[in-house]
């Protein structure tokens, strides 16, 4: 696996510039406060991931 199929969960602590960095390099990111996914459990979002 190449490292731009990866496809990344950001945190909602992760930086916006950071995810838009990711993304400019072509990496699948989907950002938690983008999705309205704030406050969830690390454990809903492992599920979700």
């Amino acid at each position: 696996m190449k490292f731009h199929q990866v496809r990344i969960l950001a945190d909602e602590n992760i930086s916006p510039k950071v995810v838009a960095f990711l993304r400019g390099q072509g990496i699948d990111v989907a950002d938690t406060k983008e999705r309205g996914w704030q406050g969830k459990s690390d454990d809903e979002l492992l599920e979700t991931a």
